[in-house]
């Protein structure tokens, strides 16, 4: 149908209970929509305009209601700005345009930004840092975040960023993905307290990254798939922490030595760790040192990928009680090991404790009640003939 025959078939209609989904046409206009006022579906989207390589416009005007989300995808010469902020209204925030965000050059942004409906992508370039200045007052993306290959040495001009909400990802990328910036010293998004996404977070291969705590905390709390999270944590020593401290973010890596009191006395004060417990070749009885520790969440998906707790060669460890403890993760599929441990007395409640927690503690490669039962099985006579 031609864009004068559309507009004479919805001339009159300004209720639509249903999908509408408009693909690979030859469209330049969608005039033929300028007197919906109300979009309501029993199925996931109302409105889908995909893959219009001529559309420049749509007409939305009257628009006041819709049950589902609108999709807005690969319609290059489109120019969604007139109707971000009415959508946005509408379905707050439940609507996805999967395009990258691009400028001729930085400085055509407009001034005080505060919301950008679209991908930010930095990829294999050098902006001048004052250029990027223009974006410090952006607070909420309804897109990705990607930063690949740059110069960068912070992300700081986006310190004001507050909220991604980011699905159906921008091309081949992830929802936050920071790689390869081997000038990176850290992400500087200070505001930054809540990501929406139905795909996966990437940090890797960023030279000098430092991570902060509370980036930690976000990430964790966020509904991402975290695939790898590559970086350097601080690295204070443990015993010189401030007795206010109840977190930690970094690995706790002991080997083939002895807690000083003092370490000891400190991780008693520890309720969180984001990051990871390894522990090798020491002369522990049981982790009565982590008796008040509730949670423990390992992003490191570095390969080979990191337990959240991993515990080797302990020889007089007849214990792995964390009493306090409520919510283990790793971005693996172990995520609390014990190998090589002989003198480790584990009941079935204690494997219960932690299956209620995650899937299994892995006790000598093997999950935690199939290592019970093997180990408390009555050994088997051959009979004497």
């Amino acid at each position: 149908m031609s864009e004068t025959q559309l507009e004479k078939f919805f001339e009159r209609i300004t209720m639509i209970h249903g999908n509408i989904a408009i693909r690979n046409t030859q469209l330049k206009q969608l005039n033929f929509l300028k007197n919906l006022e109300t979009l309501t579906t029993d199925g996931d989207y109302v409105l889908e305009i995909d893959q219009n390589p001529l559309l420049t416009r749509i007409n939305l005007d009257k628009l006041s209601s819709s049950s589902a989300s609108i999709i807005v995808k690969d319609n290059p010469k489109l120019d969604m700005s007139k109707y971000c902020d009415k959508v946005d209204r509408i379905l707050n925030g439940s609507f996805q345009l999967d395009y990258p965000l691009t400028f001729t050059s930085i400085l055509n942004v407009p001034s005080n930004l505060t919301t950008i409906y679209g991908d930010i992508i930095f990829q294999d370039t050098a902006i001048n840092p004052e250029r990027l200045a223009v974006l410090h007052t952006v607070t909420k993306l309804y897109g990705c975040l990607v930063v690949v290959h740059t110069n960068f040495v912070t992300l700081s001009f986006l310190e004001n960023l507050e909220e991604i909400y980011c699905y159906g990802a921008a091309r081949f990328h992830g929802a936050l993905e920071i790689k390869l910036n081997g000038y990176l010293e850290n992400l500087g998004l200070t505001k930054l307290v809540r990501i929406d996404t139905d795909d996966k977070l990437q940090i890797a291969n960023n030279r000098i990254l430092q991570l902060s705590f509370d980036e930690m905390e976000v990430f964790a709390a966020s509904n991402m798939a975290v695939d790898w999270v590559w970086g350097f944590y601080p690295t204070d020593d443990i015993s010189v922490i401030h007795e206010d401290c109840t977190a930690i973010l970094g690995l706790l890596y002991y080997r083939g030595r002895s807690f000083t009191a003092r370490e000891l006395q400190k991780f008693q004060q520890i309720t969180k760790i984001y990051g990871n417990i390894d522990l090798a070749a020491m002369d522990i009885k049981d982790l009565s040192m982590f008796s008040n520790l509730q949670k423990i969440i390992s992003l490191n998906g570095t390969l080979p990928a990191f337990p959240a707790v991993a515990l080797d060669f302990l020889p007089r460890l007849t214990s792995i009680k964390l009493p306090s403890l409520r919510s283990i993760y790793a971005p693996t599929q172990y995520k609390f090991n014990v190998d090589n441990c002989p003198q480790l007395n584990v009941t079935l409640d204690d494997c219960d404790f932690f299956k209620n927690l995650m899937h299994d503690v892995t006790i000598d490669y093997q999950k935690c009640d199939v290592w019970y039962d093997e180990k408390t099985k009555p050994l088997e006579m051959e009979p004497f003939i």
